[in-house]
């Protein structure tokens, strides 16, 4: 899992988009995923999960702040889905933590008031960039970010109430995952937690246990389960990097 940073995964310094400030007059969007090609992990809100289960292994991380992610890759600055002309992997979720890229919003410490930030790196100018502002107004693309972020950032408030109802009910037990590929290299993968199945399950037995979850969380956790069976689409996708790089040395 990836280390403690300063800003939030992909960010570098995120800065508030304010009419008439010149420095974010202007931004530039990202042309490929570049941004998010060096993490093996990423953050998953609670309303993603049943899609994103298809695709990743989604499982807790094990600091402080504990938060569902999707494992992305079984190496630290990895991510396996990434080819290598920065283009994501076709018929596979991407996270809308990765669509919102660069855009974020950021809460005053003093009042309640949320401003939309855009990452330094796409800070752009007038031969370059959108203007962030038309007429006094946002430009209609800059609209549409505020308004994802908004809604990522309402699924995530829905993502920290689940995570509290299984810390509340003690339901995260962390693991770790030790996988070999084809060549024979072993791997392993730690600082991360799953939901103890038989625990739930056994919640689920009762009608106090059951009386602790809504449906939504109920779904989420059994799509946790079922996102298990994707370690092996990652041991796959690294089994081929691993064939693709020694033919490329030969």
């Amino acid at each position: 899992m990836n280390s403690k940073r300063k800003f939030p995964l992909f960010f570098s310094d995120p800065v508030a988009l304010v009419e008439g400030d010149t420095r974010s007059s202007y931004v530039t969007f990202p042309k490929n995923f570049k941004f998010a090609s060096k993490t093996n992990s990423i953050p998953l809100a609670v309303t993603e999960f049943e899609i994103a289960c298809l695709s990743y292994p989604i499982v807790f991380s094990s600091d402080e702040n504990v938060a569902p992610v999707s494992i992305v890759g079984l190496r630290a600055e990895e991510n396996l889905f990434i080819d290598e002309e920065y283009a994501w992997l076709s018929n596979t979720y991407v996270p809308a933590y990765v669509r919102k890229y660069p855009f974020i919003l950021n809460q005053s410490e003093s009042d309640d008031l949320l401003t939309l930030c855009v990452d330094s790196e796409c800070l752009g100018d007038p031969g370059t960039g959108l203007p962030v502002f038309k007429d006094n107004n946002p430009n209609t693309e800059i609209s549409a970010a505020l308004d994802f972020c908004k809604n990522f950032r309402t699924a995530w408030h829905q993502t920290e109430n689940f995570v509290s109802v299984l810390r509340d009910n003690n339901l995260l037990s962390e693991k770790r995952a030790d996988v070999e590929i084809s060549t024979g290299s072993k791997l392993s993968l730690g600082g991360f937690s799953l939901i103890d199945r038989d625990k739930f399950e056994n919640l689920m037995n009762t009608d106090e246990g059951r009386a602790r979850f809504n449906p939504s969380q109920i779904a989420a956790v059994y799509a946790h389960f079922f996102s298990l069976n994707n370690w092996q689409t990652l041991i796959n996708l690294q089994s081929h990097k691993v064939t693709l790089l020694n033919e490329k040395e030969q």
